[in-house]
């Protein structure tokens, strides 16, 4: 368990560790579908139900902190000035064009993606509204894209973090250093990332 979960507020904190609790199903169902819908503009239940399902499964080969980075996606719950309404900034990866602040953006930055592609193998679409939805359908997703997809959430608000905290960082290299960092703890991740990286050795 992520120590840092317990002083956390917001309800993802709620909904990581009601998660696995049949009788706070419902609820946690309405807090994810909620979040969902407005990320997608539209509810969809199912999409919602896939999500907390696969969280729950995920228990025992992804680390809690990835959970509860992918949970803070789903829940548009990553500290960008946009949700927290600060003077606007602009993407901490300097992509260029350059692009807002926004968690919309970084799951579709192509800098993102190009981790993304080269050592997880997974295509995320370069369209923020497809991108959003790569990321949150897991329904028909295979067992191991479902463990890319929260590693790649997980890659991505820690990458944005650190690069916030520290100037001169590249942020390619960044992510990478994360997903090495996280795949140490899981020999399923590790599986997955030696299988599918084709730019380093592990």
């Amino acid at each position: 368990m992520d120590p840092s979960l317990r002083d956390r507020p917001g309800p993802q904190r709620k909904v990581y560790f009601d998660i696995r609790r049949p009788k706070a199903r419902p609820e946690v169902l309405e807090v994810v579908g909620r979040r969902v819908a407005n990320l997608l503009g539209h509810p969809e239940p199912r999409v919602a139900e896939y999500i907390v399902d696969e969280l729950a499964r995920a228990s025992g080969p992804v680390p809690p902190c990835v959970r509860i980075s992918y949970l803070r996606a789903v829940c548009n719950a990553w500290p960008t000035s946009a949700r927290l309404h600060t003077a606007p900034r602009t993407c901490v990866f300097g992509c260029d064009p350059v692009a807002p602040d926004t968690m919309r953006h970084y799951v579709a930055c192509p800098v993102s993606r190009g981790v993304a592609f080269a050592h997880l193998g997974l295509a995320i679409s370069g369209d923020e509204v497809e991108a959003i939805s790569d990321v949150l359908r897991l329904r028909h997703r295979s067992p191991r894209d479902k463990l890319a997809l929260f590693l790649y959430a997980d890659m991505i608000f820690n990458a944005m973090c650190t690069m916030r905290q520290a100037l001169g960082l590249r942020p390619k290299a960044v992510m990478i250093s994360r997903l090495k960092d996280i795949i140490r703890r899981s020999r399923p991740l590790y599986d997955l990332v030696r299988e599918r990286s084709v730019r380093w050795r592990l």
